[in-house]
This record gives structure tokens, sequence and C-alpha cells, in this order.
């Protein structure tokens, strides 16, 4: 026994698979447009945060230095303003608290990372015992009354070796205090915490930065292929309107044309096959009814 295979018209249609290609590289173009905008937001963000983590450094650089500027400042002519100034900034305000908590709050550093930035701030917190102390020097030696002096000063007290020092004596000390190689060496020593925390803010940098450029070199190279695969479709369709549909409607029209007793060619897609087969059918009732009227 023989089996005889049958394709039928409707199989020879490629609207289906062309429709679905289309779909498909259609949704490729809008999600690489939809990544390229997802990567390029991403990229802005980081560098708004890794600005701001700068900012936040620069804000304890800036700090620190003002601490020394105002109480030095305060040493040499005793300006109250600058003692009121000193403290607004290191306890009302208190910038460098605010911005180191800031820094750890990003979440982007481990506690390693983070080791340069909390021993600078222990160090701007020795610091600071030392230039209180210095003030409450300059203070003492002027008799400066204890109600004019900022309440956070009051807190801090002078050396015992100190305290029974004279007025001259006092000022020079809080002068060495300040202006001695022991300050300078905490103040270079933070300054070197601080441009070590920042290497690591640049390394955070550099990652993010290769992160989002080969996000958009992704998004890039899907949209290239979408157009391509656009490109190909429409050239495929072409060619096979020229193959399944012109070509057979040319062929068949011609015939169509010559005599009304010859068989169309039942090819090319289902819509045209059906159409052919429908004339063949209709053609050979009508043979068979001029056959029966003879």
């Amino acid at each position: 026994m023989k089996f005889k295979f049958n394709l039928r018209p409707g199989c020879k249609s490629l609207d289906g698979f062309f429709a679905a290609l289309m779909v498909i590289s259609a949704l490729m173009l809008l999600y690489s447009t939809f990544y390229t905008y997802r990567a390029t937001d991403e990229k802005s963000e980081k560098e708004k945060q890794i600005e701001s983590l700068y900012n936040a450094c620069n804000s304890i650089c800036e700090a620190s230095e003002l601490f020394t500027e105002e109480s030095r400042q305060f040493v040499i002519d005793y300006d109250l303003s600058r003692l009121n100034r000193y403290w607004n900034e290191a306890e009302k305000e208190k910038t460098v608290e605010k911005s180191i908590e800031y820094i750890i709050e990003s979440g982007m550093f481990t506690k390693t990372e983070q080791v340069p930035l909390e021993d600078a701030r222990e160090k701007l917190y020795s610091i600071r015992k030392t230039e209180a102390e210095a003030m409450l020097l300059v203070a003492s030696a002027h008799n400066t009354d204890e109600r004019a002096l900022p309440v956070y000063l009051k807190e801090y007290e002078i050396a015992d070796n100190r305290k029974k020092l004279s007025a001259d004596e006092k000022l020079y000390e809080a002068r060495l205090l300040l202006y001695g190689e022991s300050y300078k060496s905490a103040k270079a020593d933070i300054e070197k915490d601080l441009q070590a925390f920042r290497e690591n803010i640049d390394v955070k940098y550099q990652t993010y930065k290769r992160r989002s450029t080969a996000l958009l070199h992704a998004s890039v190279t899907i949209q290239i292929t979408g157009l391509t695969l656009l490109f190909v479709i429409s050239a495929a369709l072409f060619l096979v309107y020229r193959i399944f549909c012109s070509v057979p409607l040319q062929k068949n029209s011609k015939k169509a044309d010559v005599s009304g007793d010859i068989a169309l060619e039942e090819k090319g897609f289902a819509e045209i096959c059906t159409i052919a087969s429908r004339y063949n059918e209709n053609m050979k009732k009508l043979n068979e009814s001029k056959t029966e009227e003879k």
C-alpha cells in the first residue's frame, strides 16, 4: 500500500512566519530603545551620585580647613566672632558628621573601603581637642567671661600643667599647639586619609563607567541586529512576492486570456492556489455540462 502525502495549498502561506519575524524585530528595537534609555539614565544617576560623594569629601576638607583657620585667627587676634564661627560649623551645622554619614549611608562602600574615612574622622576629633584647648588658653589669658564662650567649648578643659601658666605663656602655648609640628603632622594625615578614600571613589566610578558603557554597547548591538533583521525580512518579502505571487499571477493571467479550457497552475501562496483551484473546478464542471449537452 502506497501512501501519498499532499500538502494543502494553505501550507504554502508564509504570512504567519513573516509576521512573527516582523514582531520579533519590532520587539528587539523597542527593547533596545528601552535598554538604551535605562543605561543612559543609570549612567547619569551614578555620575550624580559619584559627584555628590566627591562633594561630601570636599566638604570635609573645607570644614577641616575652616577649623584650622578660625582657631588660628582666634589665637592671634582674639576675635570672638572667629570662635563662634568655629563652633557653629563644628556643632550646629556639623558639616563633617553629615558628610561622613551621607557617604556611609550611600551603601556603596564596604567596611574595609570606609577605613580611611573613619580614620580621618577620628583624627579630626583628636585635633579638635587640641584646637579647643588652644582657644581655651587664649580665653583664659584674656580673662574672658565664661558666659561669652560658646557652650560647646566648655566641654573641653585645659591640661593641668598649663592651668598655672601666665597669660603670655598661655598665649605662647596656644600658638605652639596650632602651629607646631604635631598639629601639622595630624593635618597632613587627615589629608592623606581623605585622598585615599577619594581613590576608592575613583575605583567605584570606573567600575560603574565600564558597566554603563557595556550596557550602551549591548543596546546599540541589539538595535543594529534589529535593523539588520528588518532589512533581511524586507528583502525576503520582496523575493517571496516575486516568486510566489507575481510570477504565478502573470502565468495564470496569460493562460486565462488565451483560452478558458486551459488549467491554471496551482502554485504560489494559499490565496493564489485557492483562486486557481476554484477556477479549475468551475472549468471542469463547465466542460462536463457541455459534454452532457452533446
